[in-house]
């Protein structure tokens, strides 16, 4: 039989469906061209009584429903089979526990700090609104992974249906915006740290205000990024996120198709700029602390920095992790340079690079809680809640702190080599409420003001007083007014003892004095 005769060109006849057992007339067609018709209403019945060996169309989906095909175009899409959206039953499962943990982790990181009177610290306010973006990044893979279980067992019929929906699209520019936002975030927290501890006097430092206007900025620029293939411009096409199953468009393989230059310069050129200005800022905070090693222990607030930037490298290091195979592959792929295993594509993209969503949450929650019971235990044995401490102990069972003691409160008033004067008492007085005032501000309450734990020393010729902290002391996250009530009350009783004391020692001496 003629080779042409066994040879059906239905190819740009602007096809929109072929009904089941249409081409049952034809059984010795064995080639068949079907490419560029409008195929949308697809019956899994179209190709009965047909045995084609080789089927040329516009879509994989067509190759599932020829089984016996030696040869079809195009390709399988890397990510689906034709029974499965995604056809490694073990990244099922992942998908399902990746996203949902990461659901659970970020809701409960962004709750937990907006509830923390910590919101408002600069970094305690671009970490949450880093966990909000992982967040979004699970709502991608929570629908990835409930269409999988949709179409579960009969993808195939239902592909361009899946790829060409609103959720599909949706999904993939939830996962381009929360990928954008969380390089953009990273980014700003390197440079902070790297302003901090190499200009801890800098004004370029993030303020409250600046961080604001900074964060507010990269959401618009990341759902700019995200959604603008989706707003119907000719240069993306109509499938920028539904070419693979899982609409995603990262520029993993060598085709070029519509927008592919987009994709290249925000996964590849961006992500890859993003992540040589936070190794370029840790390299120069490592090196400014090794510089500076000695005279950092002697700065609390350089200590502070640096112990942050190190808690920020871990976070900071496993997005790089996520995120460094992903460009890697990706510059390979566009480059030609060699070829990688197609499954390696597939784990990369479906667990490798939404993982840190997942993590994140977890790693400095960890991180953050146990910092806090830390904060926690310093607060309630630190005694120096001024800048006025020494370092000779006092030899008082109650008190947890270390002073050099010119007279102790009980005594201050009763002896005549101890004298306070009346103005001294004041200054006692306003130095105590201050004290309270700043523990207040801390969440903790003392509850114990009374002579045993009030210190009064001299530096300088200068009278100064101690608020020495006893292990009863109460830490609580939210503000008390009656533990505040009750630490004034304690105040003013003591100064009154204080007072008295002075009264009764005039009162000897003018009886002396007579």
């Amino acid at each position: 039989m003629n080779l042409d005769f066994l040879n059906r060109f239905i190819d740009n006849n602007g096809l929109v469906k072929i009904g089941p057992n249409v081409l049952k007339n034809v059984p010795w067609v064995a080639v068949m061209h079907m490419e560029n018709n409008l195929l949308e209403d697809i019956d899994p019945d179209m190709f009965n009584g047909l045995s084609l060996t080789h089927l040329y169309t516009d879509d994989n989906q067509f190759c599932c429903m020829v089984s016996e095909a030696t040869h079809c175009e195009p390709p399988s899409d890397i990510f689906s089979s034709c029974e499965d959206l995604m056809r490694i039953s073990f990244l099922r499962v992942m998908m399902w526990i990746l996203g949902v943990s990461a659901l659970i982790g970020n809701a409960f990181v962004v709750v937990w700090r907006v509830r923390d009177n910590s919101y408002n610290n600069v970094q305690s306010f671009l970490i949450t609104n880093l966990a909000i973006s992982d967040f979004l990044m699970g709502v991608y893979m929570v629908i990835i992974a409930s269409a999988d279980v949709y179409y579960r067992g009969e993808y195939a019929v239902y592909a361009s249906i899946w790829r060409s929906s609103f959720l599909c699209h949706f999904a993939g520019a939830l996962s381009m915006t929360s990928s954008e936002f969380s390089v953009f975030t990273l980014v700003i927290i390197s440079i902070d740290r790297a302003i901090s501890i190499g200009f801890p006097f800098s004004r370029l430092k993030l303020t409250r205000k600046k961080s604001y206007v900074i964060v507010t900025c990269g959401w618009l620029i990341a759902v700019i990024l995200g959604f603008l293939p989706v707003l119907g411009i000719s240069y993306f096409g109509d499938d920028f996120y539904g070419r693979p199953s899982v609409c995603l468009s990262l520029p993993l393989t060598s085709t070029r198709l519509s927008g592919w230059e987009y994709s290249v310069a925000i996964v590849l050129g961006l992500n890859l700029l993003s992540f040589l200005v936070i190794a370029i800022s840790y390299i120069y905070i490592f090196v400014i602390v090794k510089k500076t090693a000695a005279s950092a222990k002697k700065s609390v607030s350089n200590r502070t920095d640096v112990k942050m930037a190190t808690k920020m490298a871990m976070i900071i290091f496993t997005d790089f992790c996520c995120w460094f195979p992903i460009i890697l592959m990706g510059i390979v792929a566009q480059t030609g340079s060699w070829e990688i295993p197609v499954d390696v594509y597939v784990w990369s993209a479906t667990l490798i690079l939404p993982i840190n969503a997942s993590l994140n949450p977890y790693l400095y929650t960890i991180l953050w809680i146990n910092d806090a019971k830390k904060r926690k235990m310093r607060k309630l044995s630190s005694l120096q809640l001024t800048a006025h401490s020494t370092t000779r102990s006092v030899n008082n069972d109650k008190a947890t702190s270390s002073f050099k003691v010119v007279h102790d409160s009980y005594n201050a008033c009763n002896t005549k080599q101890n004298k306070l004067s009346s103005a001294q008492i004041t200054d006692v007085e306003l130095e105590l409420k201050r004290t309270l005032q700043l523990m207040h501000g801390r969440h903790i309450y003392h509850g114990h003001v009374v002579v045993d734990n009030v210190v009064i020393y001299k530096e300088n010729d200068n009278i100064r007083t101690c608020l020495l902290l006893t292990r009863d002391a109460v830490y609580e996250q939210d503000k008390k007014q009656h533990l505040i009530s009750r630490d004034f009350e304690q105040l003013n009783l003591f100064m009154k003892s204080l007072k008295d004391g002075l009264n009764n020692r005039n009162i000897q001496e003018n009886d002396t004095n007579v």
